[in-house]
């Protein structure tokens, strides 16, 4: 599975809000950059930012994460589980943003 245009319909599925308060913090995270995310699997790095993403928004409920997709073309099958899997998100607000729906796929 490629994410191409699927980026606007993540906005859609994954956009977890709550209330903000004034004082929210946005943290943008660079998948490629801080994660060493792959083009041929970026599952893993994915996850791994999920997982932070979680635990990062349990602790500042206010804030919001935004997980950047560089331009480029990200496979996020990987071979021994499902695609993406959020769930029970605790609190705060995840954003997944791509580079363009043109330039990230």
């Amino acid at each position: 599975m490629k994410i191409h245009c699927r980026v606007f319909i993540i906005y859609a599925l994954v956009y977890v809000t709550l209330p903000h308060a004034a004082n929210a913090a946005v943290q943008t995270w660079d998948l490629v950059a801080q994660y060493g995310m792959q083009a041929s699997d970026a599952k893993p790095a994915i996850d791994t930012a999920l997982a932070d993403a979680k635990s990062y928004l349990s602790a500042n409920p206010n804030d919001e994460v935004v997980l950047y997709f560089p331009a480029g073309t990200w496979n996020v099958v990987h071979p021994s589980s499902s695609g993406l899997y959020i769930n029970n998100w605790p609190a705060g607000k995840l954003t997944l943003r791509g580079e363009s729906p043109s330039q990230t796929t």
